[in-house]
């Protein structure tokens, strides 16, 4: 375990990182550093390159095209793009931060500082884990209402996995009132989106009934979308719809055997 200047409490104070914040690198796009090798990734970071800092991160991250891969180095790349205001950086150092890995010790309280930097700055995925933190009470005091607000945000940006879980608040009121036509709505816009898990939960919600007349061939079809979007758990709702048609005579020829019933759900805390 290295020990990293990032697993620090006072690890992004706000007024010091309002006074060495530095505008990002415009004279360089990220289109125009994408074609140079790593060493010259790193010689433009060195001289301050705020967008080089942050490709620099994620090579270090990926172990992309022959660089070794290092997650501390990594974060302390991340760390100094973010501290210079960069949103994905910071949304990165949020993820590694919240995960832990190899050098690198977790803490969900200092994942939440940069995923709210990254969230006020625009960061779409960043407001989508922060209300999940704020949720559940990762790293912060859980405030429903905080969660519902940023989840929602990100909703209105289009993102998938936002529209799934605020339609799982609504489904089962934690938080608000429950409203099993509003998570319908979400987890359609979530599916429509190509999220596995809100492919999932809208067919629940068809076979179940819940906010919508029962329709078991609507189910099908949005359980069969899960499993092709690599949804494990959506394979055990189509095995059952699948033998409760084939009983009603409506199934696929060789569907397979039935399984447990239904339950709404999300991605554990480490799904992308």
């Amino acid at each position: 375990m290295l020990g990293l200047a990032l697993s620090c409490p006072a690890l992004m104070p706000r007024a010091r990182a309002q006074q060495k914040s530095r505008p990002a690198s415009s004279g360089q796009t990220a289109r125009n550093l994408a074609g140079l090798s790593f060493p010259q990734l790193l010689r433009k970071a060195r001289k301050g390159d705020v967008q080089a800092m942050f490709l620099a991160g994620r090579m270090r991250e990926n172990g992309a095209s022959g660089v070794r891969k290092s997650l501390a180095r990594a974060a302390r790349w991340y760390r100094r793009a973010a501290l210079a205001g960069h949103a994905g950086a910071q949304f990165r150092l949020a993820r590694i931060l919240h995960l832990g890995g190899p050098g690198i010790r977790r803490s969900a309280r200092n994942a939440v500082v940069f995923y709210r930097a990254a969230a006020t700055r625009g960061k779409v995925e960043a407001m989508h884990w922060l209300a999940w933190c704020l949720e559940h009470g990762q790293g912060v005091e859980k405030d429903p209402a905080q969660a519902i607000k940023w989840y929602e945000k990100a909703v209105h940006a289009g993102y998938g996995p936002s529209m799934n879980n605020l339609g799982l608040i609504h489904l089962t009121g934690k938080g608000i009132k429950r409203d099993p036509a509003r998570a319908l709505a979400l987890f359609r816009k979530a599916a429509n989106q190509h999220d596995p898990w809100g492919a999932n939960n809208l067919g629940g919600m068809y076979e179940m009934g819940w906010g919508t007349r029962k329709n078991l061939k609507k189910a099908r079809i949005f359980y069969e979308l899960a499993v092709k979007l690599n949804n494990t758990t959506a394979r055990a709702n189509l095995a059952r719809v699948d033998a409760l048609l084939r009983r009603a005579g409506s199934a696929p020829a060789g569907a397979p055997a039935p399984a447990s019933p239904p339950s709404p759900a999300r991605p554990a805390p480490g799904h992308p």
